[in-house]
């Protein structure tokens, strides 16, 4: 269901009409444009609260797995760190890239490699990640992080592709990626520009025979009903593979989503304090938007939001493990860890 906030909030958020205003608007005339089109977009979007997302599973269905599992033997310090962030074009808390200065976006792009540098982490997940595009300073940004933190390897892809943007979702590693792929979804929000996730196989370190996928996905803004869809076409993809998931990323919606929680319960996953107050990383709506679940066969050792300026959303960052054969230990998804 979106809000009346949610509405008023499009503009900012999604990049459509972003575009229109630059090109065909002059400056003096974006202000009166802005604020008339976001009072008629939030009388449609009260039309649309009769649009009833789609109803699936309660919570009480996604709370304890299944008893059965592939237990892995690992000692207690073979962890491995991970995070996610969606990282606005570069644009960090500004209203958008395209009044930014290419230095200034550059700048902006430095701070998440401060913070990488600093977090030291194993795998990265990134949204809303720009190749060279003429909004947000002509250069790749995942090449630039890549390139000045130990995340050598990476894979990104690209959801839009036009315009003369390049922009989507990208994970960075440590090791060698392995099987990558990329999916842009068929379905998106009729406002919407297209969104997507990328996919690799990476080697757990120290491990001769774990492996885990990784997914870097960003879901619609808009509708449950579409990112129900979306999740369904990225279940799709995953059935090909056996491996334990690694799944981050901007999923747009908190744990009162239907969706969030069919995902969580169609692939078997589990999410630190699926409820818990505290980890919210999208300030302006007071909401955990941002997310990284894990595969039955891992545990959390440690799971927080950081609280580093880099963009609209905050990062979280988790130190994840195998789960030990030597625990005694009950399974939890969604919300008991």
């Amino acid at each position: 269901m979106v809000t009346l906030e949610q509405a008023e909030s499009i503009i900012v958020r999604d990049k459509t009409l972003n575009i229109l205003i630059m090109l065909y608007l002059k400056p003096v005339h974006r202000t009166r444009f802005i604020k008339i089109f976001m009072k008629a977009l939030a009388t449609l979007f009260l039309l649309s609260l009769a649009y009833s997302p789609i109803g699936l599973s309660a919570d009480d269905n996604i709370i304890i797995q299944p008893d059965s599992i592939n237990q892995i033997d690992k000692s207690d310090n073979n962890t491995l760190t991970v995070m996610s962030m969606n990282i606005a074009h570069g644009r960090r808390d500004k209203f958008h890239q395209a009044f930014l200065e290419d230095e200034e976006i550059k700048d902006n792009v430095d701070h998440i490699v401060r913070m990488s540098n600093r977090e030291k982490p194993f795998l990265v997940a990134l949204q809303e990640a720009d190749g060279p595009s003429s909004w947000s300073g002509k250069f790749n940004h995942v090449e630039y992080i890549a390139n000045q933190t130990g995340l050598k390897n990476y894979f990104q892809g690209y959801h839009v592709d036009k315009f003369g943007l390049q922009y989507g979702t990208a994970i960075l590693s440590s090791n060698e990626l392995h099987s990558s792929k990329s999916h842009t979804f068929d379905s998106r929000s009729f406002i919407s520009l297209s969104k997507g996730f990328v996919l690799s196989t990476v080697k757990w370190p120290g491990e001769d025979n774990l492996y885990v996928d990784v997914i870097s996905v960003h879901l619609d803004f808009l509708l449950d009903s579409v990112r129900q869809k979306q999740i369904n076409e990225l279940i799709a993809v995953l059935e090909e593979r056996d491996n334990p998931v690694i799944l981050m990323g901007d999923l747009n919606a908190d744990s009162d989503s239907d969706a969030i929680k069919s995902l969580i319960e169609l692939l078997d996953l589990k999410a630190y304090k699926f409820k818990r107050d505290g980890l919210e990383t999208f300030a302006r709506f007071n909401k955990r938007f941002d997310w990284i679940l894990i595969s039955k066969e891992l545990e959390y050792v440690s799971y927080k939001v950081l609280p580093d300026n880099i963009s609209d959303h905050s990062a979280t960052i988790s130190e994840i493990r195998p789960v030990r054969e030597d625990k005694d230990i009950e399974l939890i998804s969604a919300g008991i860890f």
